[in-house]
């Protein structure tokens, strides 16, 4: 599947779940709030809240994902570092960690 595509469908998904819990969350909220005392009338409003947070938290956890995806992907290749072991871009001369030199100068005359 195109890139494209992948971004969108991933767009899609995080706008509903966070209306979906978005409305869960407040009207479990409200619910809960404005309780009456011999008003019965279905599930406890608080249900609503602990099924509205997670499915926000679902749509937060999707967008911190694909973003990082996103970062490795961009990146290319990757060579670690000899001295601290980081990993850095494969066109980078020094290490973006620790500073060190990443090849010897004689390598680097390509």
């Amino acid at each position: 599947m195109e890139d494209k595509s992948v971004k969108a469908y991933v767009l899609f998904a995080q706008a509903v779940f966070v209306l979906i819990g978005g409305f869960f969350f407040i009207t479990g909220a409200i619910g809960t709030f404005s309780w009456r005392p011999g008003f019965n009338s279905g599930p406890s409003p608080i249900i609503g809240v602990f099924i509205g947070l997670p499915l926000i938290a679902i749509a937060v956890l999707m967008s911190s994902l694909h973003t990082k995806a996103a970062t490795i992907k961009d990146q290319g290749v990757l060579v670690r570092c000899p001295k601290c072991n980081g990993l850095n871009n494969d066109k980078a001369k020094f290490c973006n960690q620790c500073g060190n030199a990443l090849y010897a100068y004689s390598e680097q005359a390509e």
